[in-house]
């Protein structure tokens, strides 16, 4: 299981990762597909700067995803600055 943050440079469909590695990526679409519900890992099956008609081919199949995308500004709004 992958235990260190990702870079978009990384990024290689078919690869298992977890939604953790994959939560500094920022500006780009990518979907993780769990063999199973439940499952902490899954397996890259898009991964692209914008939404295209295979994004949404992916919603419409059967097995568990989780779709991540994170912003600039969404990251910003989770660092802490030591005062």
């Amino acid at each position: 299981m992958t235990s260190t943050y990702l870079s978009t440079n990384d990024l290689q469909i078919g690869m298992k990762t977890t939604v953790k590695a994959l939560s500094h990526i920022i500006n780009t679409y990518m979907i993780l597909l769990y063999d199973h519900a439940g499952d902490k890992e899954g397996t890259l099956v898009y991964a692209n700067h914008k939404q295209t008609s295979d994004y949404d081919k992916w919603f419409l199949q059967d097995k568990p995803i989780t779709p991540i995308h994170h912003t600039k500004d969404e990251l910003e709004e989770n660092v802490v600055y030591d005062e």
